[in-house]
């Protein structure tokens, strides 16, 4: 049981008052996401500037018609995520249940 208690001494306590706990950095891997995520914003300003030119018409035309063949495959792939993420959330539990009866 101190075991489990000992875990709790870092962790970051919530106010529901208050939004400052959502939108701190602190204790966050800020390292993991920033790179991946700037590079991403990068790529889709290149897009949208290099589409805002009328020299390629004929590409935002074919980015038109591939948009209604990938619209139809976002909900069953959302679908499809939610209930993964769904089967992992009920194995963590199912474990830590198991982990507290061992305890």
């Amino acid at each position: 049981l101190n075991a489990l208690l000992a875990c709790d001494i870092g962790c970051m306590h919530y106010d529901p008052n208050t939004w400052s706990v959502v939108l701190t950095l602190r204790g966050r891997n800020i390292q993991m996401i920033a790179i991946p995520l700037t590079l991403l914003t990068i790529w889709g300003i290149f897009w949208i500037v290099l589409l805002s030119y009328d020299q390629f018409q004929n590409m935002r035309d074919t980015i038109g018609e591939l948009e209604g063949l990938i619209s139809p495959l976002l909900v069953p792939v959302s679908f499809l995520l939610v209930f993964r993420l769904g089967r992992a959330a009920v194995r963590f539990w199912d474990a830590r249940t198991a982990v507290g009866k061992i305890v």
